[in-house]
């Protein structure tokens, strides 16, 4: 595999050359600083370019053409990544070089119809299809206070995070309600006006030998060169929050939320890697066999950190009658990670998962287009020098990063059925 970046006035293309794949993909990703407030547009958006385009104005005649096309596919998606926000398109087709030749041009008219010609009126989105999509997404959002899991994460987030941008995990109904499809229309036309930073990735064997054909499709978007960070600085104060709410699941979830301060970058990028893994993300980690299978005292227990700000995170699945016992016997666990002894017997097992993950890097095609557009932001190490300076973490690191753990928030969703 190999990488090359070309830096044009209005975008930037990066090419992933693999032959690992018969495929080929590209992605084109406009990205800017994160505003919440575009949060229910940008994911409205999605589906009402990928339903129907004026070509293809039915939702069957998309997926026609994606079969004879040898089942490409044209993909939108829309996100945040901390302080900035994306919207992606995407092109999955079969590697141009292993058809005929005018099957690259018609693959690409597919992404172009699909990208710069959607099913618009003078009013906006096509009426039906924007109230089939407006609906399902207000369903969807419903759907939420029905899964303990995913309600449980968004009220927490709402106290770990708050005053920054991650505190709000999802649009509410009335902003999706008061959209109009001229709105919509009005708030796509924006992604060709300037105000993004625009990256184009092409993932695939031969990739550059494309380079020339889709640069020239995509010249007359305009982009900006803006700088873009994705860290989110926040501070926290020394008080503990603890709540609880009550819902009517048979499960209840627990949320302890930890800050970390002073941290190097080694220390972030690094030893909290391995000390996660450690605590409570590999498997038979430090949490798993001390609180579960020790005590069985949960159904569900892992630990993660947010890449963007230093923010880790204790979830667990119990009964609500194990409430007080599993927060302490979480507490002790977390303790138990400035114990040397302790993490001499996990840290060769968390450095081997982890190599375990980025040799998965190789085989995942997103994961690669994900690397790269990162890349471009904030600076990323290669898969390669990320995996030998994890190598290099030591015990003692890892317990002196246990002592830069200070606990913010105690969340607790007690289930009452």
């Amino acid at each position: 595999m190999t990488y090359k970046k070309i830096k044009n006035k209005n975008n930037t293309i990066h090419v992933i050359d693999s032959n690992r794949f018969k495929e080929m993909h590209i992605a084109i990703y406009f990205t800017k600083k994160a505003n919440n407030d575009e949060m229910a547009l940008g994911n409205l958006l999605c589906p009402n370019m990928t339903y129907t385009c004026k070509k293809y104005n039915t939702k069957s005649k998309i997926a026609i053409r994606g079969e004879e096309l040898f089942g490409a596919k044209v993909s939108t998606s829309f996100g945040y990544n901390g302080n900035s926000q994306s919207y992606v398109v995407g092109l999955q087709m079969l590697n141009p070089k292993y058809t005929a030749e005018e099957y690259l041009d018609e693959s690409l008219d597919f992404l172009y119809e699909i990208l710069f010609n959607p099913n618009v009126d003078e009013e906006g989105f096509d009426e039906t299809f924007f109230n089939i999509t407006k609906n399902d997404y207000i369903n969807s959002i419903k759907s939420i206070k029905e899964n303990p899991n995913e309600i449980g994460s968004i009220l927490y987030d709402r106290i770990i995070f708050k005053g920054t941008l991650l505190e709000k995990c999802i649009p509410s109904i009335e902003e999706i309600e008061k959209i109009s499809r001229k709105d919509l229309y009005e708030y796509y036309k924006k992604l060709f006006d300037g105000s993004y930073n625009i990256n184009i990735i092409i993932h695939g064997e031969d990739a550059e030998s494309i380079v020339d054909k889709l640069s020239n499709r995509f010249k007359d978007i305009k982009g900006n060169n803006d700088d873009i960070t994705f860290d989110i600085e926040r501070s926290f104060t020394d008080e503990v929050i603890e709540k609880s709410e009550s819902y009517s699941f048979k499960q209840s979830r627990l949320y302890i939320g930890y800050s970390l301060k002073d941290l190097s970058y080694h220390e972030r990028k690094h030893v909290l890697r391995v000390y996660n893994l450690i605590l409570g993300s590999m498997t038979d980690s430090l949490l798993f066999d001390n609180v579960r299978e020790k005590y069985s005292l949960c159904y569900s227990i892992n630990s993660s950190f947010n890449r963007y700000t230093p923010v880790l995170t204790v979830s667990a699945g119990i009964n609500r009658n194990n409430f007080e016992e599993a927060k302490k016997r979480i507490f002790e666990t977390v303790e138990l990670m400035k114990d040397k002894s302790i993490i001499d017997k996990y840290i060769t097992q968390a450095k081997e998962t982890f190599n375990t993950y980025t040799n998965s890097f190789y085989d995942d095609i997103f994961s690669q287009i994900n690397h790269y557009f990162y890349e471009e932001f904030n600076f990323a190490e290669g898969v390669e020098e990320l995996r030998d300076n994890i190598n290099k973490v030591t015990s003692d690191e890892v317990i002196e990063l246990s002592k830069k753990l200070y606990l913010n928030v105690i969340f607790f969703m007690r289930g009452d059925e």
